[in-house]
């Protein structure tokens, strides 16, 4: 159970900004405080604590953050999920699997090298927020074809329709609704 407190400061730090494409999420706020950083991870890991989660495998460039935080506090490794890897980055033997459009109507590449992901793992997917899915499908696909097991997704925010968030196993600190605009 996420701390109120915690939960306030996270409210407090989120932002939302606007630019020529429209308004979108900021969490730098959150990141920046050294508090709620030195917390993230354990409030993150508690989500799915209890359901042998042995590697943790994160979207490219928020997971990147919130990924090993997890895996520290859970006493796991990490695992990167690229996106749009070109050329020489695949020479090391990657898993790669498209997602549907996205919210800017892009069709994303998510790769993982073959070798990080052994067979029988028990992976728990985490990310910064999570909408459509779309992301989280196309790591669940890379995870099946690796012969290991999705134990879930854990994520910062979830502004996911509730079939979505079912499918999936998500589970978040801070749900949309939660953040003012």
């Amino acid at each position: 159970m996420v701390d109120k407190n915690f939960e306030a400061g996270l409210v407090d730090r989120f932002a939302w900004r606007s630019d020529e494409v429209g308004v979108m999420q900021d969490l730098s706020g959150i990141f920046a405080d050294p508090q709620i950083l030195g917390h993230l991870g354990e409030a993150l890991a508690d989500l799915h604590r209890n359901e042998d989660v042995t590697l943790v495998l994160s979207p490219q460039s928020q997971g990147w953050v919130l990924g090993p935080l997890v895996a520290q506090s859970l006493g796991v490794g990490f695992v990167q999920a690229y996106k749009d890897v070109r050329g020489g980055d695949l020479a090391d033997g990657m898993y790669i699997r498209l997602t549907p459009p996205d919210y800017k109507n892009r069709v994303l590449a998510l790769s993982v090298r073959r070798r990080l992901i052994p067979a029988g793992a028990r992976v728990l997917i985490v990310d910064d927020w999570i909408e459509t899915g779309g992301q989280a499908d196309a790591l669940v696909r890379i995870i099946a074809d690796a012969g290991a097991d999705l134990v879930g997704v854990a994520a910062l925010v979830d502004s996911s329709q509730t079939g979505t968030r079912a499918r999936l196993g998500v589970r978040s600190l801070l749900r949309i609704e939660q953040l003012r605009r």
